[in-house]
């Protein structure tokens, strides 16, 4: 979450839309042990959702609910470039 907090207040960016390069997605009915014993052996792990019993594909982000977009370019990108054209 301080992460999070940081990126999104600083920046003004969508942590959600970051790349993921470097990253890995696993599913576990074990979520939050696994995520445990990850970081007992250095790796950076969060549970970051949750598997529900219908086909809604939906991404919750404090109190806003969306649906998950087609992929975009990441936020980073986004930011970068509005910053150079603001100094233009």
């Amino acid at each position: 979450v301080g992460s999070e907090m940081c990126i999104r207040d600083r920046y003004r960016l969508n942590p959600y839309q970051l790349s993921s390069v470097g990253s890995f997605l696993v599913v576990s009915e074990e979520a939050d042990e696994l995520a445990e014993k990850l970081r007992e052996y250095g790796v950076q792990a969060e549970v970051i959702g949750r598997m529900t019993d219908n086909n809604d594909k939906i991404i919750q982000n404090g109190e806003e609910i969306r649906y998950i977009d087609r992929p975009a370019p990441d936020e980073l990108s986004r930011w970068w470039k509005e910053r150079k054209e603001s100094e233009e």
